[in-house]
């Protein structure tokens, strides 16, 4: 105890040094919390875009579909998975989708687009695409009515013999060198009518969600219809027009300039994929959960699917993280060593001051330990004392980052990491880890800087430190 009094009263024996080692340490500490606390945000961000803009926490394929991309690796049995996700603990939601690849145009205006379906009751729940809207509404809830095509009669086969064969004898016609009779004629109205039996047109235009960046080459908003000319998975081509329902606005450019989403239902329809799935995304409690999930869903499905974790998917984003977290700690490392050189310089200058005063408590009794231990303290308490202020401070920044955040609008519209769009606001984060790591790190280097000092003035010879003045 005594040693501990000691110690705090030597504190105050130099104010002014005191104080400049001291709102060194605060900065120091202050900085660190609100460093730590802005990168914990955006890291949360760039991993809440990543995993609730599209992945999800886990993904379901069929084994060759990450791979092929093909239309037919498909999952025969989605509601198997559906249902194994809903009694896996930790799961949130789960969502099937389809995907495919189309033409479309308006007027002259063409571009080339991935078609998404999703399911617009649970898709909500896995994804905030509905949340990204900047015109128009959401999917409704109910597919298109589009009735299925009725088998043909006699006199349309024959019609549809009669097509096929001027089909063929037009290309023929074509090659050169190639002599061919004339194409029997077909009567166009005759024709319409044969396609309408075999896949009749919808009762009206799906509606379907557009981005942005596509939306304004195409020059169109809510309400406009555009062509939709997809390959079916059989290989059969499937044209339809459509009608925006919504605009959607993620800030990732890939997806918003290329990207139209289907009701899951009227893009199984497009695409000819019966009930099939090719994508089940499944959301946890947090991302940390998606390990545990995965495992509980290989365990359950067995090989007959691929079960993968968002950071399996993207490994470049959690090799992101993992480096962003070190550099932290490194530049946390870093601030604290020179601050511990000023406080080094700080006990040194104190020490050098007392040196008489040493002497004499040496003289009388003290021994080494003690005075090691009386510096050790006065250095401790010194990174103690300014630390709580310095924490105290780096909270007050967080609430303020947490609250305000820092907002880059009036630079960019937004950030894109790795390919993930990210909002020009970037918020902090208040963490355990982030509050309490700087100030334990800072007593913890001062702690061992305080040993220099420290040593040197246990191993002042009592006679040598009465001699100074």
């Amino acid at each position: 105890m005594t040693v501990l009094k000691l110690a705090w009263r030597n504190l105050g024996r130099n104010r002014r040094r005191t104080a400049i080692t001291g709102a060194a340490l605060v900065v120091g500490v202050a900085l660190s919390i609100a460093g730590y606390g802005l990168t914990d945000g955006m890291l949360a961000e760039l991993l809440r875009a990543l995993t609730r803009n599209e992945l999800g926490h886990v993904q379901i394929h069929a084994p060759a579909f990450p791979r092929s991309r093909a239309l037919a690796d498909a999952i025969d049995d989605p509601s198997a998975a559906l249902r194994a996700a809903a009694a896996t603990p930790g799961v949130v939601a789960a969502a099937p989708r389809v995907f495919g690849y189309a033409l479309i145009s308006r007027d002259r205006v063409s571009a080339g687009a991935q078609i998404v379906g999703v399911d617009p009751t649970a898709e909500p729940r896995v994804t905030t695409l509905h949340e990204q809207l900047i015109a128009g509404r959401y999917l409704d809830a109910e597919p298109t009515p589009w009735p299925a095509g009725r088998e043909l009669t006699d006199e349309e086969r024959a019609l549809d013999a009669q097509i096929t064969a001027a089909a063929e004898a037009a290309a023929l016609a074509d090659i050169e060198g190639i002599d061919a009779p004339p194409p029997p004629p077909v009567d166009p109205a005759a024709a319409r009518a044969l396609a309408e039996a075999v896949a009749p047109r919808p009762r009206r235009p799906p509606r379907v969600l557009v981005g942005a960046a596509l939306a304004r080459t195409l020059g169109v908003g809510a309400g406009d219809r555009f062509h939709v000319l997809a390959q079916a998975a059989d290989g059969q081509s499937e044209e339809v027009f459509v009608e925006v329902a919504g605009v959607f606005d993620t800030g990732t450019p890939a997806v918003d300039r290329g990207r139209v989403y289907f009701h899951i239902d009227d893009a199984r329809r497009l695409l000819h994929l019966g009930g099939r799935a090719h994508e089940i995304a499944v959301v946890g409690s947090s991302p940390e959960r998606a390990g545990a999930i995965a495992a509980a869903l290989r365990r359950a499905l067995g090989d007959g699917v691929l079960v993968r974790t968002w950071y399996e998917i993207r490994p470049d984003i959690q090799r992101m993280v993992d480096t962003t977290e070190v550099s932290m700690v490194i530049m946390m490392l870093i601030l604290f060593f020179v601050a511990a050189l000023g406080v080094v310089n700080t006990m040194l200058m104190a020490v050098f001051e007392r040196t008489r005063e040493i002497g004499m408590l040496k003289a009388i009794g003290m021994s080494g330990g003690r005075v090691v231990a009386m510096i050790v303290a006065e250095t401790v308490l010194l990174a103690a004392a300014f630390a709580a202020i310095g924490t105290a401070a780096g909270v007050a920044l967080d609430v303020y980052m947490v609250r305000q955040g820092i907002d880059l609008s009036r630079f960019t519209g937004g950030f894109s990491i790795g390919g993930v769009g990210l909002r020009p606001v970037f918020h902090g984060a208040i963490t355990a880890r982030g509050v309490v790591l700087p100030g334990v790190v800072l007593a913890a280097v001062c702690f061992c800087a305080a040993f220099y000092p420290a040593v040197r003035a246990a191993r002042l010879p009592p006679a040598v430190g009465m001699r100074q003045v």
